[in-house]
This record gives C-alpha cells, sequence and structure tokens, in this order.
C-alpha cells in the first residue's frame, strides 16, 4: 500500500476481514482455511501497527478497537492450532 499509513476504512476492512476469516477457519478446522486466515491476521496486524507508528498515541480509539479484535482473532488461531 503506497501511502505512509493507511486509511481508517483500509485497515478496518483487513481486521473485520481476518475477524471474520478467522471465525469460519476455526468452525470449520481446515487446514487451509487455517492457513489463510493466519496470512489474513499477519497482515492485518502489520497495517494496524504501521497506523501506530505513525500515530504514536497509546490512547488512540481506533487502534485500541482493532488491537483488541486483532488479539482475539489471534488468541483463537492459537487455540485451534493446540
Amino acid at each position: 500500500m503506497s501511502e505512509p499509513f493507511n486509511s481508517y476504512e483500509n485497515i478496518s476492512m483487513l481486521v473485520k476481514s481476518a475477524q471474520k476469516m478467522v471465525g469460519a477457519a476455526t468452525q470449520q478446522m481446515d487446514n487451509e482455511l487455517l492457513h489463510e486466515a493466519v496470512e489474513a491476521t499477519r497482515k492485518a496486524r502489520v497495517e494496524l501497527n504501521t497506523y501506530y507508528d505513525h500515530v504514536n498515541n497509546p490512547e488512540d480509539h481506533f487502534y485500541y478497537t482493532n488491537n483488541e479484535i486483532l488479539k482475539s482473532a489471534e488468541h483463537q488461531l492459537n487455540e485451534a492450532n493446540m
């Protein structure tokens, strides 16, 4: 993505997409879907962290909300891989 940090909508879309993919993958426990969900979560994490590096505000509501969604999705993936 060419902008120094992405728009709210773009990051929100990545986070929500990753969240939905994780839900579907862990419900079906399909290895291919799990792999795709991991990749989607990683991509969303990179973009969210890039955004955070640019705003550098620990109390940023947008970051906090999306970070919590990703943390939950990452936890769900970790539980599925056990």
